[in-house]
């Protein structure tokens, strides 16, 4: 990672071997580079400089941890406590979330992005507990993990990208989402805003608004948000308001992981990929302008010089930082990707920078060796001495030194010394050794007279060295300088090691656990104390590894001080509930109640998230049948319900068993899977109302699969050749023994699948129809007609609501009814007329009249309408056909006209006209009535005279009743 200060005096950039280099560019006579690495155990992945605080440069690694150095002091950093694993993304300062008393006006605080998270620091309390740190998850309302973030140069938005390809944007101080972008679709991997001004710009720079976010694609878009911007009500008016795409960057080969905004010229990008090339664009002109491919490796970090606009600054994991013109740059896009097995061949050798005539290019890079007098290279460094930066001379020079490492002879490595005060005072020349040998001389014999100048030692101050040669006090005491010095420089394995050596291993311990510096290693070592120290020691490690989110671990170190149900609550409490059963199963008995407590958590946690299978497999284990039937029935599939009507089975809740059998046989006939049907049907054999159901829905369905309209002439002269009945196939399938099984049968019918329910689908209309065949199939007289008449009543209403559906429903039902034609001798329709029947017998013709009225009128009035595919033109075929249709038609109606225009039926549509328009005339009133007296001109009709406008909906309603 590469990083400029605020002042454009220092250029920071992140080293995979734990260092921070600084690179000083108001030195102008030679190339001045600080090293930094007290304190840094992993990779630097990413850097910060304060936006007000000179030197301030905030780091992040690879394990998680966020510093802060003070690179004008050259003291170690502050280390903020760890809040997050594993390695930070980026960093940003920003203004707080929420403000304490203690924050002043223009504060600035920390965001990291790591973990999924974003987590914010407070540079004056690093030393507060992990409490003090606020992640932005719970101001966010997305629960997409986080992968980056931006703050606006003006810091008013906070752009968070999130692993969906989604960017959440919230406006400060209050941190209010206003938006949510849908930029990509994969992981979010950089955001760029533009500066507020340029260098070339007189005021504000117009692309100031501007975004570029690229992703786990190959392409990068750049949005104009200045939507965004506007004041609070408008934001919230507009909140769901399209961003516009502003432009989008295509000429990568792979994923882009970092971008940058020259500070020099507006709407000038550079952009880095894995493809192994550094790409710079003219982002308002849609066009590249120069590509860098000399890197052998992926490209990850990028920047601009902040003093020269034709140097741009490149990192790669090919060892190298880059230098490069872009006047030089003779290629405009990248031309080919590069194969990972070069790559990885290229990775064994740390190419050296290099500076070649045709590119004028500049390169930084770690030197192999010293003392070379033909480079310039000078390293500012305390600390490493042997650490610089070299530029090289020429392509040629470059690739003469480029030798694989492996080539290469090692380096003994040095280890540091334990005793670094003591060696320091080793070496302090001969005399001072002659002068400690006189001192080691008077120990041995105080009353020696070998010792000349007696008096001289007696004034001198003994060295620390000395210990060595002295007593049990001096050295003692010599430990504690060579401790002190080493936490001091952060080698805290070291000052454990000296405190052990001194035996004081109960302080030691106690303390690495009071700051939660444990490791295994120091664990190890308590039970030289104690056992139960050990196990004082098991269980603040165990909290340390719970702070630090590694619970599996945390667990582990309380089972070995025999803790087994704490280590199982851990567990629970962190949603790990499978390790948590596998100890429970494990470590204690048959009959201890844990298990059952910790699946039935279990079962909770993943009811709450959805996953309601899993949860009645838990519940189902414990035996908790009731709660794991009422659990999977929300589900609503038939597969579900059939499932929750064998658990209610076997918990001996028979009447919850046989609705929700009813339910699953609703929802498999409504879809029209016969599969579960016929399974509902054999568990519940005692439920012959589902089989009646499941016999007739699927002989209905036989018939509608046939579409026999092409002998619907032939049926309404009542020539058609005799085929079965609807009945009389049903009574093949269902036997039913006596009357009192009917009546049962029925009775269970009308309680379980009536309701009065209104279809919208075709299916759901077959099966309201199947209720009724079911019901009249199950009754006899006057009943079994009514039934009928509500099965045709069913068809003719779903018609008339989709009066674009070229099926004819009625007429269906009509012909499965009476199959041999409208009246012949057995036919439903040519029933006798008692007093009681007279009525149904009527309606019963009447709905015969319409099917048939309803096909005739779209072969006759609308002889080219769009047809079925599998009914035929049976009426166009000969003229002969004709006329004989013609002739049915007119005998029908005249036997059936009587049926439909009666009294009762003409008042009925004249009462349905009168109510339209009397609804229509109320509507209308209360429009007008609800403009308020200073625009009622008082012309109202007589029917708002004695009306209240509170009162609509209770008159409608009244008048659609009546």
């Amino acid at each position: 990672t590469i990083n400029s200060s605020f002042d454009y005096q220092m250029i920071a950039f992140g080293v995979g071997d734990g260092t921070i280099r600084i690179w000083n560019l108001s030195n102008s006579t030679f190339l001045e580079i600080t090293t930094l690495w007290k304190k840094i155990k992993g990779k630097v992945m990413a850097l910060a400089w304060h936006p007000t605080k000179e030197g301030w440069l905030a780091y992040g690694t690879s394990d998680g941890r966020v510093g802060l150095y003070d690179v004008s002091c050259g003291k170690p950093p502050i280390l903020f406590h760890p809040y997050q694993r594993r390695s930070i993304y980026t960093l940003f300062w920003g203004p707080p979330v929420s403000k304490t008393d203690d924050d002043c006006v223009g504060s600035f605080y920390l965001f990291s992005c790591g973990d999924g998270e974003v987590v914010q620091y407070n540079p004056g309390k690093f030393n507060e507990e992990l409490g003090l740190t606020q992640s932005l998850m719970e101001i966010s309302v997305t629960k997409c993990l986080k992968t980056g973030m931006a703050w606006k140069p003006d810091y008013s938005l906070l752009a968070v990208g999130n692993e969906d390809g989604t960017v959440t944007f919230l406006a400060a101080p209050d941190f209010k989402m206003v938006h949510t972008l849908y930029a990509h679709k994969k992981f979010i991997q950089c955001l760029a805003w533009h500066p507020e001004s340029t260098a070339t710009d007189s005021g504000y720079s117009q692309y100031r608004h501007w975004l570029a976010v690229s992703s786990n694609e190959s392409i990068i878009k750049v949005f104009n948000l200045s939507e965004l911007t506007k004041d609070e009500e408008e934001v919230e008016i507009n909140q769901l308001t399209h961003i516009e795409n502003c432009i989008t960057l295509s000429g990568h080969l792979s994923r882009v992981v970092s971008m940058c905004w020259s500070p020099h010229i507006g709407g000038h990008l550079v952009s880095v990929s894995f493809d192994g090339t550094a790409q710079l664009w003219n982002v308002p002109a849609q066009q590249p302008i120069a590509n860098y491919c000399l890197h052998s490796s992926h490209v990850y970090c990028c920047a601009w010089s902040p003093l020269d606009p034709d140097l741009v600054i490149t990192g790669a994991t090919d060892f190298t930082l880059r230098v490069w013109k872009i006047s030089k740059q003779t290629q405009t896009l990248p031309s080919e990707i590069k194969k990972m097995k070069k790559l990885e061949s290229k990775k064994a050798a740390a190419v050296v920078a290099t500076t070649t005539e045709s590119n004028s290019q500049e390169t930084l890079k770690q030197p192999h060796r010293k003392g070379d007098e033909e480079k310039t290279v000078i390293s500012n460094t305390s600390d490493d001495s042997s650490r610089a930066i070299e530029f090289a001379k020429s392509e040629k020079e470059a690739c003469e030194s480029s030798v694989p490492l492996n080539m290469k002879k090692k380096k003994p490595s040095t280890r540091k010394s334990f005793f670094p005060v003591s060696a320091h005072q080793q070496y302090q020349g001969k005399n001072q050794h002659l002068s400690n040998c006189y001192h080691l001389l008077k120990a041995l014999d105080k009353n020696s007279s070998t010792a000349d100048s007696e008096d001289d030692i007696e004034n001198s101050e003994l060295p620390p060295y000395l210990a060595f040669f002295s007593d049990r006090d001096s050295m003692q005491k010599l430990l504690d300088l060579e401790v002190e010095h080493h936490i001091s420089d952060g080698n805290v394995e070291m000052a454990h090691h000296m405190e052990l050596w001194k035996g004081n291993i109960t302080d030691t311990l106690r303390e690495a656990a009071r700051q939660r510096q444990l490791n295994d290693w120091l664990v190890s070592l308590a039970p030289m104390a104690s056992q139960r120290f050990w196990m004082e020691m098991c269980k603040s490690y165990s909290e340390q590894l719970t702070v630090c989110g590694q619970y599996q671990k945390a667990a582990s170190y309380l089972l070995a001080c025999h803790k087994v149900n704490d280590a199982i609550d851990l567990l629970v409490t962190h949603h790990l509930f499978r390790e948590a059963v596998a100890i429970a199963h494990c470590r204690l008995g048959p009959e201890d109640p844990t298990v059952k407590k910790v699946i039935s958590a279990w079962a909770k946690h993943v009811a709450a998230e959805g996953n309601y299978e899993l949860a009645v497999e838990c519940l189902i284990s414990i035996g908790e049948l009731l709660e794991a039937a009422m659990l999977i029935r929300k589900r609503s599939d038939e597969g579900s319900l059939k499932l929750a009507a064998l658990i209610a089975i076997k918990a001996g809740a028979d009447e919850l068993a046989a609705m929700l059998a009813c339910q699953s046989l609703k929802q498999s006939l409504t879809v029209g899977n016969m599969t579960v049907a016929n399974e509902v049907v054999s568990q519940h054999m005692q439920l012959k109302h589902l089989k009646l159901m499941v016999s007739v829905h699927a002989t209905m369905m036989e018939l509608l699969a046939l579409n026999k309209y092409s002998s619907c002439a032939q049926w309404l002269k009542n020539t058609a050749t005799p085929e079965t009945s609807l009945f009389e196939m049903i009574s093949s399938k269902f036997k039913c023994e006596g009357e009192d099984e009917k009546q049962e049968i029925y009775g269970m019918l009308l309680k379980d699948f009536r309701k009065n329910e209104s279809p919208d689908t075709v299916n759901k209309m077959w099966f309201t129809v199947s209720i009724e065949i079911a019901l009249s199939f199950m009754s006899v007289g006057t009943k079994q007609l009514h039934h009928l008449v509500t099965a045709l009543n069913t068809c003719y209403q779903y018609n008339q609501l989709r009066p674009t559906d070229v099926e004819y429903y009625v007429l269906q039902l009509c012909m499965w009814l009476a199959p041999q034609g409208p009246f012949s001798d057995n036919s439903i329709f040519h029933s006798e007329m008692g007093e009681e029947s007279k009525c149904i017998v009527k309606s019963l013709r009447a709905y015969l009249c319409v099917g048939v009225v309803d096909w005739m009128t779209a072969y006759v009035n609308s002889p080219n309408a769009k047809s079925t595919t599998n009914q035929e033109n049976v009426i166009n075929s000969s003229p002969e056909i004709y006329s004989d249709v013609w002739c049915s038609f007119i005998e029908l109606l005249n036997n059936c006209m009587n049926y439909i225009l009666t009294k009762e039926s003409i008042q009925y549509f004249q009462d349905c006209v009168k109510i339209k328009k009397w609804e229509h005339e109320i509507a209308t009133a209360v429009a007008k009535s609800r403009k308020g007296e200073a625009s009622n001109d008082g012309s109202c009709d007589n029917i708002t005279n004695n009306f209240n406008a509170d009162d609509t909906d209770s008159v409608l309603q009244k008048i659609r009743t009546s």
